[in-house]
């Protein structure tokens, strides 16, 4: 969902920090947070000047059901951007994202996807994580739930919307409207654009 994009964009804003490295699984709420806690998270941010902003970006935050309120725990007032894409497209990409990294078998993307979907979860695969896997593929697109949980904790003028095939059709326009969301110069103009 234009993640990456996002992060390298963010990084290079001098009115922001975001950790060295975009980071998928250190983040409030998942299994890295709940092991090593919270002045472990907030070291990966590194040291930063007072007037910039902190931030962070993962696809996790939106996926992980702990994560909206251990965010409302630390950062009440955040403001959080939510890149979206459309759920179709967005579980092609993850299947072969995860056959690319040999997490699933390889298979034709009909076969494949129609296994996510039959087995995603519902079925009694014998391999566990292969049945998350699929899990993962196919709920991943179901956004209604996943922001709800946020806006249990937030207020909506706290969350910005992105749409994927936004960034991809007017990429200069969505990231001016990120920096205004954000309170930061929307004349920057970064580099990774």
């Amino acid at each position: 969902c234009a993640t990456s994009w996002l992060y390298y964009c963010l990084k290079e804003h001098p009115e922001l920090r975001l950790p060295d490295k975009k980071r998928e699984v250190e983040y409030l709420g998942g299994d890295l947070y709940e092991e090593r806690g919270a002045e472990w998270y907030f070291g990966l941010m590194g040291d930063s000047d007072t007037r910039q902003k902190k931030g962070a970006v993962s696809v996790e935050y939106l996926f992980d059901a702990r994560s909206p309120g251990v965010v409302y725990r630390y950062a009440p007032d955040v403001k959080l951007i939510v890149s979206l894409r459309e759920p179709i497209s967005r579980a092609i990409s993850a299947y072969f994202w995860e056959m690319r990294k040999g997490l699933i078998p390889i298979l034709p993307l009909e076969d494949g996807l129609a296994r996510a979907i039959a087995e995603g979860g519902v079925t009694e695969d014998p391999n566990p994580d292969l049945r998350k896997r699929h899990a993962d593929i196919i709920q991943r697109g179901f956004y209604d739930i996943q922001l709800e949980r946020y806006l249990q904790y937030f207020l909506p003028d706290q969350v910005l919307f992105l749409l994927y095939e936004d960034i991809q059709q007017k990429p200069r326009e969505v990231i001016r409207n990120v920096y205004t969301f954000l309170g930061v110069d929307s004349n920057f103009a970064p580099h990774s654009f």
